[in-house]
Formats: C-alpha cells, sequence, structure tokens
C-alpha cells in the first residue's frame, strides 16, 4: 500500500486527505505499543510523514498549526485526546485548507525526499527566468 501511494506522487495528498475521517479500524494496530489504529489514523501520519524530511524537520504550513499538539505522554494517548477534544472533520478540514492554499506551491524535494513549500520568491525569480 505504501508503495502505490508513493506512485501517486503529489496526488497523494488529496487522496490522504479524503482518508482522514475514515475510522474504520485495521486488522493489527500497525505502530508499536498501539491498542488500535484506524484508517484515519494512518493517512494524518502519512501525510505528515510526506512533509517530514530525515532530520525530523517538517515543512512550515502556516495552516496546519492547529493539529500541532503539545503533549508529554505516549503518541496514541496524545493523538486519542486530541481527536477526542477537536474530531477527525476538523483534522481533514485543516489539512484540506492546507492543501488548498498551498497545492501550487507543493513540490518534491529529492534530497531531501520528502514534499516542501516553494517559497514564493523563488517562484517568482523562476518565472522570470
Amino acid at each position: 500500500m505504501v508503495n502505490q501511494i508513493l506512485a501517486l506522487g503529489k496526488d497523494a495528498i488529496p487522496y490522504l486527505i479524503s482518508e482522514l475521517t475514515d475510522d474504520r479500524k485495521t486488522k493489527h494496530p500497525i505502530y508499536d505499543l498501539w491498542s488500535y489504529t484506524a484508517v484515519g489514523d494512518i493517512a494524518n501520519s502519512f501525510l505528515f510523514d510526506l512533509f517530514t524530511a530525515p532530520d525530523w524537520t517538517v515543512s512550515p504550513i502556516p495552516e496546519l498549526e492547529s493539529l500541532h499538539m503539545e503533549c508529554n505522554h505516549p503518541g496514541e494517548s496524545c493523538w486519542r485526546k486530541f481527536l477526542h477534544k477537536n474530531g477527525r472533520k476538523f483534522v481533514q478540514e485543516q489539512w484540506r485548507a492546507a492543501w488548498e492554499a498551498n497545492k501550487d506551491r507543493i513540490y518534491w524535494d529529492e534530497n531531501a525526499r520528502c514534499f516542501r513549500l516553494m517559497l514564493v520568491a523563488s517562484r517568482e525569480r523562476q518565472a522570470g527566468s
């Protein structure tokens, strides 16, 4: 499944966004020490992974700031608490807003092996070239 998603390239982003509200549980949790995973949990993790470089830096996308959670507990506990407070639809709406606002600026950075946002200034320079 991972290879199929990666093969979609940039089109994987709206596909994964469409899956964020899917609360169907997987047969087995795909993360160590999680009690269960749902399709939407995996889609959210995959989206963030696609924007995370090997040095753990995440492309700054202003529309996603509301999805960053401060939590000192294990990942599953933080995620479940966040979902309980905000809901899957909220997560989907934030990702959808980020996609709509930035889809023309998102590109695959081969060196970082993740998606990045093209800076407006560099886009204008490229257009002028």
